[in-house]
């Protein structure tokens, strides 16, 4: 697919800028970061925001167990989905607690680091590089 395609998907904003050629792609980088100094840019303010905690955890793990044990989703489905309700609910805090988009950027590092060494995490890349298609493992 093309940047063009990406863009129509929702992918890219009508405002992102698009390189045709990949040459220009540094030079094209460095203009913008130059217009944003000069424009004044200045990176948004960081901001804490509420997780579910545990107790979200807990809710999703019950629908994740019925699901498996119903044979919606295969037990790889199943440990991957648990990592990323780890992740969206903050992991292993309060209902409520407040945290950074870095300290969820590291829960989400430390799943991804742990999917990466399992073999059938190997199996799905292969097979969506293979065929663009997943594989169900």
């Amino acid at each position: 697919m093309s940047a063009l395609d990406s863009r129509k998907l929702g992918y890219l904003l009508w405002s992102d800028t698009i390189v045709p050629h990949k040459d220009e792609l540094l030079y094209v980088a460095i203009q913008q970061a130059r217009a944003m100094y000069e424009g004044g840019y200045r990176p948004p303010l960081k901001r804490l925001f509420p997780v579910a905690g545990r107790d979200g955890k807990a809710t999703i793990t019950g629908q994740l167990v019925n699901m498996r044990d119903g044979g919606f989703i295969s037990q790889h489905d199943f440990d991957i989905a648990l990592k990323i309700a780890h992740v969206v609910t903050g992991g292993d805090v309060d209902p409520g607690t407040l945290v950074s988009e870095e300290y969820l950027m590291t829960l989400e590092r430390q799943a991804f680091t742990s999917l990466l060494g399992h073999p059938k995490t190997h199996e799905r890349i292969m097979g969506m590089l293979a065929t663009g298609k997943p594989v169900r493992n």
